[in-house]
């Protein structure tokens, strides 16, 4: 790292930044040409950014310049440049030069012509503010690629393109929304049409053939609308085709009540049967649509009503306990080995006993599973649930073989306890043992809540059978012996510390020395002794051996440092020199001198003296750069204290204090010591501006906890009144004001389209409560009105004086002949309103009435005429004799079935 450091640099390589800025702008056209291979090295790769952008604006090699677009940190310099050249490269960065350089509305929109939305957002975000308008029709045809790109790139950036992008994104989902909508209405509504055909019912036919002329307009104006954002509008040529094709169908014969209960029987009998579901389930569906589609015409007996609403209840009751069981996913779990013969090893027994436990688990699971599908009594189980059971049934079983095979381990285990103690009790050691061994292998067999009973005891056996073997092991130990085999452990294993090895066999001796002179015998083990401590101390000798060759070469490796200072010392001018370079060089020296010893303390002590003084000389020098250096910091941190204190706003303070940041870490080299208690003091006003940061953005998000609570104060409010609201007592005036109050909150966006979804959710709910009010007062002026029309009316009959009602009975014309045919009109138009079934001598009549409604819709005339208006009009015509009686129960029927809500 030294010899690195000190290694000399030509003019562009030189290691200061400030060098090599000043050499590229000393350049002239000459010898921009001859240096052109390293000012391309600058620019593409030098550590100092400054310099990279001086060497840019030098650069003539329009290739490169294109190359290093790819590179962000430059890419803005490189496209300026490329553009004062007159470059015609297509890239993004530079297209974002000329776009910012664009002097008309066409220039900015040929720009966009052909940029992708990525580029085109970005485009549109450089253009100059009057031009942006020539750049929305291709930033909308780019649709909400490009448009969601524009948002996010303008986000805390431009404020006008951001509120801009979402408006418009807003509008798109909008239209998208609305197309949506449309198609799903309109696909109800042609398969509805379609069944109104097949199923032979023209008056329903005919209402929604006009519904879906309307869609087939309304699609057209859709399409326009999205070709602006370069969006497909629904496609409408099928819809119209079926509105064209398709004929008004002559109404189907009913079918027979008595047949479809025959039927419904049939069904009832499969169902309890335990047939699948299905068979048997469509044939059910079919017979409720043509029951339905009957009463629609005509009214069943009570009794056969009852035979329907019993088969369909208990076909819900069975639908329900099928779906409860199709969502479980019953899967059969794995299943429990065969016990023919049980494993006896205890690994392989413990195996075993988890795999009870698991299958245990399993089991309960799958009764809990099999009881929830709650399938009814009155019906046969079908073939799945009955294999589930069987399935349970076998778990269970295996669980309690499990359990007998356990107990009969568990007697094995208590007669080998018993055994140990018989054995010891007849002075048996080996027997004891051997009824040792096998209580164990029966204790590691057992599961851990079993052997924990038997554990106290064979402990007690195992501590009776240990004090017997220590009894008769007493008189053969020997100190010597053990003394041996810590020597032959030494030995035999490589030493990790040689210099631990010496200590521990001096240890090993001394104790060996302390027992005493042998004799006889005893001098062979004193042989063996010394020969295994030889043998131990072998690796202890090398070790010496290398170190003393270590403190030689580090010897030589501290002389070399000293002579590569010394020639620094001698080149080194230290007006012009890099002094961040030298405290390095210090630095480095001193670490790399700690790296070679130890030395010999003789010759050592030379060269140390002679390392220090060489220190001190470069050290007197740095330190003229660290005093000023450090006066720079001290400067810095006054000007943060200043800042800290000042009256400025927060994001004022942030900014400038980033700046003194960046002057922070562009000063020059200082001492540790005195640079971290600087450091501190200006950490310390950074932080401070920082707080106060993080202060104002709690407060901020304190507000949008309290705006977030009052819609969901608002949301709630409408939940308790939709609870505890009834049709009678629903308002319109609360679900208004709410929704003004919700509305005038400054609800996040990331945020506002939940809340409104919930809100909308419970709206709905309310507002059906509203109009089922509604429904339910206009029937109860029905209703009045029809006896009302039937007590004037005999009143007229009588020849007795009434007075009027209602205004409409005021208004009522008196006429010498019962106007049978306006009252046969009035019946058939509120018939045909509600889909109702008119008579077949009134089906002439019924049909001119409906294509003059046809025409009136096609025309885009509204129809007037509601239900309270239609009985308005019966009102006014009089008089009326027993002979309109029919007529008047056909006309409130049907208006009664038209006020009723959907």
């Amino acid at each position: 790292m030294l010899s690195t450091l000190l290694k000399s640099r030509n003019p562009l390589s030189a290691k200061s930044a400030e060098k090599r800025l000043g050499a590229i702008s000393e350049l002239t056209v000459a010898g921009t040409a001859k240096l052109g291979a390293q000012l391309a090295a600058c620019a593409r790769a030098d550590a100092d950014l400054r310099v990279r952008l001086a060497a840019i604006g030098r650069i003539e090699d329009q290739a490169l310049l294109i190359e290093l677009l790819d590179d962000a940190a430059v890419a803005d310099a490189a496209a300026e440049r490329l553009a004062d050249l007159g470059a015609d490269a297509e890239h993004p960065a530079l297209l974002q030069v000329r776009m910012r350089r664009a002097s008309s509305p066409e220039q900015a929109a040929q720009l966009a012509e052909a940029a992708d939305p990525e580029a085109l957002a970005e485009l549109f975000l450089c253009c100059p503010e009057t031009f942006r308008e020539a750049l929305l029709p291709a930033l909308r045809r780019a649709g909400d690629q490009g448009l969601a790109a524009l948002e996010k790139r303008s986000r805390n950036r431009d404020k006008n393109a951001n509120r801009k992008a979402r408006a418009e994104r807003e509008a798109l989902r909008a239209l998208c929304r609305d197309s949506e909508q449309l198609r799903e209405r309109a696909e109800r509504l042609e398969t509805a049409l379609r069944k109104a055909s097949a199923e032979g019912a023209p008056a329903q036919f005919l209402h929604l053939k006009s519904e879906l002329q309307g869609c087939i307009e309304a699609a057209e104006q859709q399409r326009q609308d999205l070709v602006r954002y370069g969006q497909p509008g629904p496609d409408a040529e099928a819809w119209q085709e079926l509105v064209q094709t398709l004929e008004t169908p002559e109404p189907a014969p009913l079918p027979r009540f008595d047949a479809l209960v025959a039927e419904l029987r049939q069904l009832d009998e499969r169902m309890a049967a335990g047939a699948p579901f299905e068979e048997w389930a469509p044939s059910r569906e079919a017979l409720a649509r043509q029951w339905l589609a009957a009463s629609d015409r005509s009214k069943p007996d009570p009794s056969e009503q009852a035979v329907f609403e019993e088969v369909s209840h208990r076909y819900r009751e069975l639908a329900d306990a099928q779906a409860r069981w199709q969502k479980l996913g019953f899967k059969e779990a794995e299943l429990p080995p065969e016990s023919g013969e049980w494993p006896q090893e205890p690994e392989a027994l413990q195996a075993l006993w988890a795999t009870g436990r698991n299958l245990g688990k399993v089991r309960g699971t799958l009764q809990r599973k099999l009881e929830s599908v709650r399938w009814p009594s009155w019906s046969a189980q079908p073939a799945p649930l009955q294999a589930a059971q069987r399935h349970i049934d076998s778990l269970a079983d295996f669980e309690q073989r499990l359990a007998d095979f356990q107990e009969t381990l568990e007697e094995r285990l208590a007669g080998a306890v018993q055994r140990i103690e018989a054995c010891l009790a007849e002075g048996r050691l080996q027997a004891a043992q051997s009824a040792l061994g096998e209580a164990r292998k029966m204790e590691r067999s057992l599961p851990e809540r079993l052997a924990r009973k038997h554990r106290k005891a064979l402990a007690e056996g195992a501590a009776r059978i240990d004090e017997w073997r220590d009894w008769q092991a007493f008189a053969t130990s020997h100190k010597r012996q053990a003394l041996l085999d810590a020597m032959q452990a030494l030995a035999d294993q490589a030493p990790d510390n040689p210099q631990d090895q010496a200590e521990r066999i001096k240890a090993l001796r001394a104790d060996w020395n302390a027992l005493g002179p042998l004799s006889g015998d005893g001098r062979a083990k004193q042989a063996e002794f010394d020969r295994l401590a030889e043998r131990a101390f072998a690796p202890c000798r090398a070790h010496f051996t290398e170190q003393a060759s270590l403190r030689k070469r580090n010897l030589a490796e501290r002389r070399r440092i000293c002579e590569q200072l010394e020639s620094y010392l001698e080149d080194v001018d230290w007006r012009s020199a890099d002094m961040r370079a030298a405290d390095q060089i210090m630095r480095a020296a001193r670490a790399e001198w700690r790296t070679h010893g130890p030395v010999d303390r003789k010759r050592g002590k030379e060269l140390s003296d002679r390392f220090e003084k060489l220190q001190e000389r470069i050290h007197a020098a740095v330190k003229k750069a660290w005093d000023r250096n450090l006066a720079l910091k001290q400067g810095i941190v006054a000007a943060a204290e200043r800042l800290a204190a000042s009256d400025a706003s927060t994001a004022e303070k942030v900014e400038e204090v980033k700046a003194l940041q960046r002057q922070w870490r562009e000063a020059g080299i200082t001492p540790r010591k005195p640079d971290q208690q600087l450091w501190r003091q200006f950490r310390e006003h950074c932080d401070r501006i920082f707080v106060k940061r993080e202060v104002d953005e709690k407060q901020a998000s304190q507000q949008l906890e309290a705006v977030l609570a009052q819609a969901d104060g608002i949301c709630e409010a409408l939940r308790k009144a939709l609870d505890e609201a009834e049709p009678a007592t629903a308002d319109r005036s609360l679900l208004a004001r709410l929704r003004e109050e919700l509305h005038s909150l400054n609800l996040p966006e990331r945020q506002e389209r939940a809340i409104r979804k919930r809100f909308d959710e419970c709206a709905r709910a309310y507002n059906q409560l509203i109009l089922a009010g509604e429904a339910e007062r206009l029937c109860a002026e029905l209703e009045q009105l029809k006896a009302w029309d039937r007590q004037f009316s005999q009143a007229e009959a009588e020849g007795r004086a009434m007075e009027p009602p209602a205004p409409a009975f005021a208004e009522r014309t008196a006429k010498d002949e019962e106007p049978v045919a306006d009252l046969r009109r009035l019946t058939l138009e509120a018939e045909i309103l509600a889909g109702i079934e008119s008579p077949s001598a009134d089906r002439p009549l019924r049909m001119e009435l409906q294509v003059e409604a046809l025409n009136r819709s096609m025309g885009r005339r509204a129809d007037p005429r509601d239900p309270k208006g239609l009985a308005e009009s019966w009102c006014r015509l009089g008089p009326k004799s027993e002979a309109s009686d029919a007529l008047r129960e056909r006309f409130f029927q049907a208006l009664a079935k038209l006020t009723r809500p959907a």
